[in-house]
């Protein structure tokens, strides 16, 4: 969201010069996010190296676990698959949150929305995990 919005409309002054998003904008490919980021700031190579990390263990969990672990069957192989699972939220929920204040800044923009974003801020942590702190994505203009 925050490519599709924050990034690609930066001079957007106006709700009305913003092409909507489309259905299932939340799930291109990797590859594809990656080069439409580009298109709107520096990316470092260590905060590509996170990304690509991060959407391949979450392939892992989602498509792969059974095939290359099997399907947890005691009280090992479950605290395999939590630790993982919880590893893997921690650090989607910090690459989130390094994204979130670019949002949040260009929700400033838009006047007629302070009030629901104000609402709906409290469920986004802005804390991002020390490892993730030095992450760089800088505006290319």
């Amino acid at each position: 969201m925050c490519v599709r919005l924050a990034f690609k409309h930066q001079s957007a002054a106006a709700l009305s010069e913003i092409t909507p998003l489309e259905k299932n904008f939340s799930k291109p490919p990797m590859k594809t996010l990656l080069t439409e980021l580009r298109n709107y700031v520096d990316v470092s190579q260590e905060f590509e190296n996170k990304l690509v990390d991060l959407i391949e263990r979450r392939h892992t969990l989602i498509h792969r676990w059974g095939t290359e672990h099997g399907l947890p069957n005691d009280d090992s192989a479950f605290q395999t698959i939590t630790v993982f699972s919880n590893e893997l939220a921690r650090d989607a929920n910090g690459l989130s949150n390094v994204t979130y204040k670019y949002i949040a800044e260009w929700m400033n923009k838009f006047p007629e929305f302070q009030e629901q974003f104000a609402k709906d801020h409290f469920i986004w942590s802005t804390t991002v995990p020390k490892e993730l702190g030095d992450l760089k994505i800088e505006r290319t203009n």
